[in-house]
Parts: C-alpha cells; structure tokens; sequence
C-alpha cells in the first residue's frame, strides 16, 4: 500500500488569524463558559430516554381464568395483538398437538396461552416472576419461589399425572396447578417425584426446591 505525502505550508499571514483566534478563545469570559456548560447540560437532558421507556412490567394475577383479558375459553381469534399495561406484543408458536401464544413485554416473555382445542384458549401458564398468584395471606406466589410455600397453601392437593408413559406428582389449588423446577431438585426428591407409590412428603422440598411451573392446567 502506497500513501502519497504532500508538504503544507501555513501563509504567514493565515498564521497571524489563527494565534489571534486562539487568543481570543482562551480570553472567554466565566459567565460565557456557565452559559456554554448549562447549554449542554439541557441539551444532554432532552436527549435522554424517557424514565417509562426504561419501567419493567407491572405485575398480574394469574386466577383459574386467565391473566387480565387472556381468559381461558375465549376465542384465539379475538387475541390482541397488544393490550396497553399488559404486553406489548403477543407472538404463535404452531405445534403437532398444540398452539402457544406467547405473551410478551419489553421483548420478555410474561404469560402463554395453550391452545389444545382449535380455536380456543385451554390453559394459561406463567412465564414470569411478574406473573403472580394471590395467597390467602395477602402474599403471593411467583415462578422462582420456594415450593415449599405451595405446598402449606390451605387445601392443596397432590395428583400423580401422565405424560407419554411417563409421570410426576402435580399441585393443584383453587384452580391453579403447580410444579417444581426440575432442573433444581436434589437427587432424592428427583425419584420421588417421578414414583407413583406416594406424592413426596413436605420436609423432602428443602429450599432448594423452587417454583417452575404455574397455570391453570397443564402444558400437554
């Protein structure tokens, strides 16, 4: 690679400008440097993103019908494709057996909503911590949380279900069912939960064992 050089010469008077130039720059006045320096501050304040641009999603309740207008029953058809406070974009996932509309907020997703019978809504899940379920307490229930907290719920109930013959101990409460992360369980509790002689026992979920799944039935 070549790069040509050519030699530039300042005219003597040229010169002269540029030092008279420079003097009279550094002879600004303070109060001319406060006003050049509150002039960038507010420049510098209009360019920034609004503070609601940048809010995470509030939270929802997931109740045995749904999350907000997501109900279970309704009609896919009727859909949003947004719902303002809720999500702000809902995206389909077709399946062999099944359809997902995920739900999804700031590019996360919140909820998902099954779609077993065509056409229709049959199980809502949450996908999120900001998916929330009301305890009698006044607490709540999120993804995340110790499982142990579902299983001191008033009347909660364990039910051994199958899956492609295969299956695992489920709660159900009120309408909501739940499952522990299985990602997360000690080696123990692991086998109990996949035997079908006896649901595992309270004391067997230490805190170790966590939330993973959370709707109004089950994803199959």
């Amino acid at each position: 690679m070549h790069t040509n050089h050519q030699d530039y010469h300042i005219h003597p008077l040229l010169a002269g400008v540029v030092i008279v130039a420079g003097i009279t720059l550094t002879a600004c006045s303070g109060s001319d440097k406060e006003r050049h320096a509150d002039t960038l501050r507010e420049s510098v304040k209009e360019s920034a993103p609004a503070a609601d641009t940048l809010a995470a999603p509030a939270d929802h309740e997931l109740t045995a019908q749904g999350v907000e207008r997501i109900r279970v029953g309704m009609q896919t058809a009727h859909i949003a494709p947004s719902d303002e406070g809720v999500y702000d974009t809902m995206t389909k996932e077709e399946g062999n057996e099944s359809n997902s509309y995920i739900f999804l907020y700031g590019g996360a997703p919140l909820f998902c909503a099954y779609e077993f019978t065509e056409g229709t809504i049959d199980v809502v899940s949450a996908e999120s911590p900001h998916i929330v379920v009301r305890t009698p307490e006044g607490g709540v229930l999120r993804i995340g949380d110790e499982f142990s907290r579902v299983l001191a719920l008033p009347g909660v109930e364990a039910e051994w279900e199958d899956s492609d013959d295969e299956g695992m101990w489920c709660w159900h409460w009120r309408g909501i069912w739940f499952q522990p992360d299985q990602s997360r369980l000690p080696e123990a509790l692991s086998r109990e939960l996949y035997s079908d002689v006896a649901p595992p026992a309270a004391d067997a979920f230490t805190s170790e064992a966590r939330i993973g799944y959370i709707g109004t039935g089950l994803p199959w």
